[in-house]
């Protein structure tokens, strides 16, 4: 199995010594033996030679708008375009989630209600459920939030998997081969909690956003196990 990480955002000084980067989280959660892991910076237009030769393409989160008119998102949209015609399995998170989205014939926008930060609950649908991967998924799931963009309208094909009391659209799929999501399986509590207080201190996220967000980071927890099993079954069944 061949995966190539298209990565769209860099970590936060707290994270990157922590963590390493966001293509390093993603490979921290999902990559098994055998498997190989390849990570494209795709702001600096780097991209597998040919599309062709990886299984499946992650896609990560970004503090850019997947909506923009950048010339690297434009890229990225015409590559994704050409993984999903080749039949290459793609899984978005957060701004990939968004990007695939709009690469795929639907729409990503500024969210009407404005920032989602911190731990929430997702209401899964019944198509997810019979998803191979959703079959033992209880129908709630916390994930954890950083994002002021959204989906707002799906790809054609698409399913919705799953939902949220402020984002309608958290979590959809395209048949077996695409599979995205607004949260952040791959983040930690820590990783949330330092983009919420530098953007806060920026006055990027309002305060009453941010006091609700850190008792969400105090009082509950990711079901990240879920995610996780969740996602390997996608990329690798």
């Amino acid at each position: 199995m061949r995966v190539a990480v298209l990565l769209t955002g860099y970590a936060t000084g707290y994270t990157a010594q922590k963590y390493g980067t966001y293509a390093d989280l993603f490979r921290h959660l999902l990559e098994e033996p055998g498997s190989t892991w390849d990570t494209f910076d795709v702001i600096q237009g780097e991209y597998p030679r040919d599309l062709a030769d990886y299984d499946a393409y992650v896609v990560t989160g970004s503090a850019s708008d997947a909506h923009a008119t950048e010339p690297w998102i434009q890229d990225l949209n015409r590559k994704l375009r050409e993984a999903f015609d080749c039949g290459r399995k793609i899984l978005g998170v957060c701004f990939g989630h968004q990007a695939v989205a709009n690469a795929l014939g639907g729409a990503s926008h500024r969210a009407d209600q404005g920032w989602e930060v911190g731990i929430h609950a997702l209401d899964l649908t019944e198509a997810a459920t019979k998803k191979t991967y959703g079959h033992n998924l209880p129908t709630n799931l916390n994930v954890l939030q950083t994002h002021r963009d959204e989906v707002k309208r799906l790809p054609p094909g698409a399913e919705l998997l799953a939902s949220s009391a402020q984002t309608p659209i958290q979590m959809y799929a395209v048949g077996h081969q695409v599979l995205c999501m607004q949260g952040h399986p791959e983040y930690f509590k820590d990783i949330v909690s330092d983009l919420l207080e530098g953007r806060a201190l920026r006055g990027l996220i309002p305060e009453d956003v941010a006091v609700v967000a850190r008792q969400s980071l105090a009082t509950m927890e990711p079901d990240r196990n879920a995610f996780q099993v969740m996602l390997k079954t996608f990329l690798y069944g």
